[in-house]
């Protein structure tokens, strides 16, 4: 097993090559680069994560025309909610109006 020095620089680089990462800091905080095998389980978690999106853009995109208004509805909800707007948030939000109006 590696040492912690060894271990601590594999952590820089990595987070140093990650273009979300903000601070260095974050090699204090829990995260794959301690734990071998980790980056693994992420990758699978990403495909899911892109196959649900892609779902939820599936179902959107059988609305005969109405996605463009479901999503601005649906960001009109999360606005109002103060939820965040991401990609996710939207789709889900705008399925689940889809899904109210049946």
């Amino acid at each position: 097993m590696a040492g912690l020095p060894d271990r601590a620089a594999d952590a820089l680089l990595h987070v140093a090559a990650d273009p979300a990462t903000r601070s260095p800091a974050r090699v204090a905080e829990a995260g794959p680069w301690w734990d071998p095998g980790a980056e693994e389980a992420d990758e699978r978690d990403a495909e899911a994560t892109a196959a649900d999106l892609a779902d939820l853009e599936a179902q959107l995109d059988a609305t005969d025309g109405t996605r463009v208004a479901l999503q601005q509805q649906a960001r009109q909800v999360l606005e109002r909610t103060r939820q965040p707007l991401t990609r996710r948030t939207v789709l889900q939000t705008a399925v689940h109006l889809l899904h109210a109006r049946t």
